[in-house]
């Protein structure tokens, strides 16, 4: 996996770089804790950041509905898409 000035990575699952990356994204399969890491190059760190929230947002989305609950988002955005920048988002759970 390229990872920028020369520098290179061994990834399970590699996404190459695209549009405004400076180079490629993955995850590596970590054998003591049985979870992937992600790789990211520091320059895509808002990249990475948005990958989390919305990984976080599809776990709440998925534990609301097997509780039977209601999510409202009350401040951010939960689209994760574009050049916006990975924010704070404030959600609020009711039966």
């Amino acid at each position: 996996m390229e990872a920028g000035y020369g520098r290179s990575y061994t990834a399970n699952i590699i996404v190459r770089k695209t549009g405004g990356l400076h180079s490629d994204l993955g995850f590596r399969f970590n054998e003591t804790t049985k979870q992937f890491e992600m790789i990211a190059y520091d320059y895509d760190q808002s990249v990475a950041n948005k990958i989390k929230q919305a990984y976080a947002w599809r776990k709440i989305k998925q534990i609301a509905e097997q509780a039977r609950r209601q999510i409202k988002v009350i401040k951010g955005s939960t689209t994760f898409s574009g050049n916006q920048r990975a924010e704070k988002i404030v959600v609020e759970v009711s039966a």
